[in-house]
């Protein structure tokens, strides 16, 4: 059971604060991982839809030049990992905050290089791009967000992690 759902027993073996100076370190902590878990996120996504967008130029016959392609897919898969990692270790970086600040700002890099590759063989090839990539992705997000799975489940924005800073919100206008 989480320490935060237990008045913090588990950490007061060990600290001597009070278990409200406890549970405020661990919400500081988490809200910062959020935060950078939602910034991660967004590029890795950004980074996925110009591969769709690449892809689709390919197919149309569009000539992608495949060495800056690969090497976008390389950088694309350490971020997408990183970023898997962290979501997947389930402690919203509470166990090693400075890791996990380390991994996520690596995922955020590396999915930026993927996307600066992208852009550049995209536009070698003469395909035009969305002004703003993310403004597609916000359009798009209800076709991945709803009817998932076998019981068709559906998307509860009350359940969404926000970013407790509005860094996302305002570096996405």
């Amino acid at each position: 059971m989480s320490p935060l759902k237990a008045d913090m027993k588990a950490c007061l073996q060990c600290h001597s604060q009070t278990p409200e100076w406890l549970k405020n370190q661990v919400i500081a902590i988490q809200d910062r991982t959020i935060s950078l878990i939602n910034r991660a996120g967004w590029q890795v996504a950004v980074t996925t839809k110009l591969f769709e967008i690449a892809n689709k130029a390919a197919e149309e016959g569009k000539k992608i030049d495949q060495k800056i392609y690969e090497k976008a897919k390389d950088f694309y898969l350490e971020a997408i990992y990183r970023l898997i990692f962290i979501v997947a270790e389930n402690s919203v970086g509470f166990h090693n905050p400075t890791e996990a600040m380390r991994i996520l700002a690596d995922s955020s890099a590396f999915a930026s290089k993927a996307e600066a590759l992208l852009r550049t063989a995209l536009q070698q090839a003469g395909v035009t791009l969305p002004v703003n990539v993310e403004e597609e992705i916000k359009k798009e997000l209800p076709k991945y967000q709803n009817n998932r799975g076998q019981k068709k489940l559906i998307a509860k924005p009350e359940q969404e992690f926000k970013d407790p800073f509005g860094v996302q919100a305002y570096i996405s206008k």
